[in-house]
């Protein structure tokens, strides 16, 4: 019995891995529930930000070769504005629901299909259509061993999804691999990593970071022009330190440095009509707590 629970654990988070473009999307051991904080963090000389996010999955519904997972998470965005005195950009929320199948035909084939309706808004006023989204993804993935144990994961395929406040269908291409006992890494979008598990307790990550959010805002007039959009896209480079308590419990703690970053308020038709022009020169600190029962499981170089 305690088997068969574990099992169940083990194949929510797999498919969990495939959710929403904002956040954890491929990764070879997400955890079950996170709450990360980003402190406050100055990015430019007037605007400072800082950003919740938490994240669980429910254990799926198997069958004999499709299991179905549902996942819930949530984000808070908030700046603050020294020069300014309008409150509808302050807080931005983001809701979201996913359920994913997957359907195994093999060991070595399986497909993946995620659906996520999102809300997306400073919430500010009634709901209304433009404050949700809907992302999705259908992705072939084919698990390769090696040699000399460990083992690599490639996926193909389309996803419908918001990225720099457009939605669009876009090719997915990712690549996953536990190398060792120690190493593992994966390349792909949203989330590029090389992780070292030092031991037990201690974990390091190389990381590539992006925050991204685009958030209806209510159609708000400002220099006279009437904008109904929020793009914030902000993408990093730094490590990550996670220390485990005990094999369920941890805490994280992430510091990067800004590459690319963007903040611009938009019309209807999706121009760009202000640019806050922001220049992060302060790293991002992040602090956070997780929970994730099988973390010994999923570190094994045999693939779940």
């Amino acid at each position: 019995m305690k088997k068969y629970i574990i099992l169940i654990i083990v194949i929510g988070v797999y498919l969990n891995s495939y959710t929403q473009i904002i956040g954890e999307v491929n990764v070879l051991d997400r955890d079950i529930f996170y709450l990360d904080y980003t402190i406050p963090t100055s990015i430019d000389n007037d605007i400072s930000y800082q950003k919740w996010s938490t994240k669980f999955g429910i254990p799926p519904i198997r069958f004999k070769k499709l299991n179905i997972v549902n996942g819930f998470g949530l984000d808070l965005h908030q700046f603050n504005y020294d020069n300014s005195n309008t409150t509808s950009l302050d807080n931005f929320y983001n809701i979201n629901y996913s359920l994913i199948a997957m359907y195994k035909f093999s060991g070595k084939w399986a497909v993946i299909a995620s659906v996520s309706p999102i809300i997306l808004s400073n919430l500010e006023s009634n709901l209304s259509s433009d404050d949700f989204l809907l992302n999705g993804r259908i992705v072939a993935e084919r698990t390769f061993l090696r040699k000399n144990k460990g083992y690599f994961r490639a996926a193909l395929g389309l996803g419908y999804l918001t990225l720099n406040g457009t939605t669009q269908f876009k090719p997915i291409a990712s690549i996953k691999s536990r190398l060792n006992e120690k190493w593992s890494f994966v390349l792909g979008i949203p989330n590029t990593y090389v992780k070292y598990d030092v031991n037990k307790k201690h974990t390091l990550k190389a990381l590539l970071d992006l925050n991204d959010f685009s958030a209806n805002v209510n159609n708000i007039t400002i220099t006279n022009e009437v904008y109904s959009k929020a793009v914030f896209t902000v993408t990093s480079v730094g490590l990550e330190y996670n220390y485990w308590f005990k094999e369920p419990f941890g805490i994280m703690l992430r510091v990067t440095q800004t590459v690319f970053d963007s903040y611009e308020l938009r019309n209807n038709d999706n121009n760009g009509i202000y640019d806050f022009n922001i220049n992060p020169e302060q790293p991002f600190i992040t602090v956070g707590i997780k929970f994730n029962p099988i973390r010994e499981i999923q570190q094994k170089l045999k693939p779940l």
